[in-house]
């Protein structure tokens, strides 16, 4: 079971607004639908993880509803790192996080990530570079094909 500890970022933009700690190890979320967050976040992730090879990121959205298409949440997580943006609440889409989702050394992760980065291209206007599913990549990683029938939590 997580526990959520709330940390004060009122004047510091860098610092999660949660740390969770999931068997162990301690995950930094940050919450945000501000532009300088989503800047700042993603300006970390390359100064930490851009080492000349492709950055793995986890991506997921939630939608308002199948009438309403637009995405409403995008979930992006780097290692234990991890940003919640609202897009729905945002004003404006910053052109960092464009530039990022367009990186050609930005590999996009998920279940269903097909479908997430085509809606985010239609609708919020977000072309990701290159997504694959998770199950593919774990696929590819262990050689197995009954990864294809499991879940995450398997994987």
């Amino acid at each position: 079971m997580a526990l959520v500890q709330r940390t004060n970022t009122a004047n510091i933009v860098h610092t999660p607004n949660h740390v969770i700690l999931f068997q162990g190890s301690k995950i930094e979320s940050t919450v945000t639908n501000s532009s300088a967050v989503i800047e700042d976040w993603l300006s970390q992730i390359y100064s930490c993880f851009h080492n000349g090879t492709r950055i793995i990121v986890g991506l997921d959205c939630k939608l308002k509803s199948s009438y309403f298409p637009k995405s409403e949440v995008l979930q992006l997580c780097v290692d234990r790192k991890c940003l919640v943006i609202q897009l729905c609440h945002l004003d404006i889409i910053p052109q960092t996080l464009l530039d990022f989702v367009r990186d050609p050394n930005i590999l996009f992760v998920g279940v269903g990530v097909s479908n997430w980065v085509g809606k985010l291209n239609e609708y919020n206007k977000l072309d990701c570079s290159s997504a694959i599913e998770a199950y593919k990549l774990a696929n590819h990683s262990y050689s197995s094909s009954l990864l294809k029938s499991v879940g995450m939590t398997r994987v």
